[in-house]
C-alpha cells in the first residue's frame, strides 16, 4: 500500500512488465513469446497474485502478446487494453480467441484515455492517437505514461523514435526503452525529449537482431541503463520520491 513496483520480467527477446500499483491493484504490460507465457505466470504467482486488474497488449507482435493466452487462462483478468489495429498472424488470432474465451472485451488504447488513477498514481495512454495510421506495426504500440508523486515512467512498446517524440511524453525518470534497444526506437531526439535518469532494455542474450544497438546505447549515455540480458529480471520501486532498483531477481539467461 502506497508503494509502486515495476517488474521488468526477463522473457528473453521480448517484453513483459508487471506493475504492483499503490492501491494493491496490478497491471501487466505484454507477456513475451508464447513459450514465455508460463514463465510470466509463475513469476506473477510467486508474488502472491491470482488476479490482474489491467492487461495491456501494446501491439500484435508475438514477442509481446504470445504469452498473453497463458496469462488469461491462469488469472482472473478484469480489463484488457490494446490499440485498434488488425494483424493476421496466428499469435494475434490466438490472443483474440483467448480474450473472447474469458468473456472479455478489448478496450481501445488510444491517446487521452486514462487506464488507472488512484492513490496519487496515474497511468494514461499517450499514443496512438485517434485516427492514427502507421505502416509499421511497431508504431501502433500503446505508449503509456505513468506518474506517481514526483516520479514518472514511460512504457513505449516497440514504437519508433518519431512516434515517441510526437506523443510529447515530457521528462521522465524511468524509460522502458523501445523495441529492445533498437536504433529505430531510441535516438538523441527521444532522449532529449524525455531526459531519463534510468532506462531499462528488455532483450535476449545474443539475439539475432543485435539488440541493443550501439546507437541506442550511445544516445542513452546520460542514463543509468539496466538490461534483462545482463541483469535478469529487474524491479524498480518507488514511494513517489525516487526509484530504487533491484537486479538479478531472476538469473540472467546467459548463465
Amino acid at each position: 500500500e502506497g508503494t509502486l513496483k515495476v517488474h521488468f520480467i526477463d522473457v528473453g527477446q521480448g517484453d513483459s512488465e508487471f506493475l504492483e500499483l499503490p492501491d494493491g491493484k496490478t497491471m501487466l504490460i505484454d507477456a513475451g513469446e508464447a513459450e514465455e507465457g508460463s514463465n510470466v505466470v509463475s513469476y506473477v504467482k510467486s508474488l502472491g497474485y491470482s488476479d490482474i486488474d489491467y492487461l495491456v497488449a501494446t501491439h500484435p507482435h508475438s514477442d509481446h502478446i504470445g504469452g498473453i493466452p497463458a496469462v488469461l487462462s491462469s488469472f482472473d483478468v478484469e480489463e484488457v487494453w490494446a490499440p485498434k489495429v488488425d494483424h493476421t498472424t496466428d499469435a494475434y488470432e490466438e490472443f483474440l480467441d483467448a480474450v473472447a474465451d474469458e468473456g472479455l472485451s478489448i478496450t481501445t488504447a488510444e491517446a487521452g484515455k486514462t487506464v488507472y488513477d488512484a492513490n496519487g498514481c496515474k497511468i494514461g495512454v499517450l499514443s496512438p492517437g485517434s485516427g492514427a495510421s502507421y505502416e509499421d506495426l511497431n508504431d501502433w504500440s500503446a505508449i503509456l505514461g505513468l506518474t506517481f508523486g514526483d516520479d514518472s515512467a514511460l512504457f513505449t512498446g516497440d514504437a519508433g523514435s518519431s512516434v515517441i517524440s510526437a506523443a510529447e511524453p515530457g521528462n521522465v525518470d524511468l524509460l522502458k526503452v523501445s523495441h529492445h534497444g533498437s536504433e529505430t526506437g531510441t535516438d538523441a531526439g527521444v532522449v532529449s525529449d524525455t531526459t531519463p535518469k534510468f532506462a531499462v532494455i528488455s532483450c535476449g542474450t545474443g539475439n539475432s537482431y543485435g539488440h541493443p544497438h550501439q546507437e541506442a546505447l550511445d544516445a542513452l549515455s546520460s542514463a543509468q541503463v539496466y538490461r534483462t540480458d545482463n541483469d535478469g529480471t529487474i524491479v524498480a520501486t518507488s514511494e513517489g520520491d525516487g526509484f530504487s532498483f533491484e537486479t538479478r531477481v531472476t538469473k540472467p539467461r546467459a548463465e
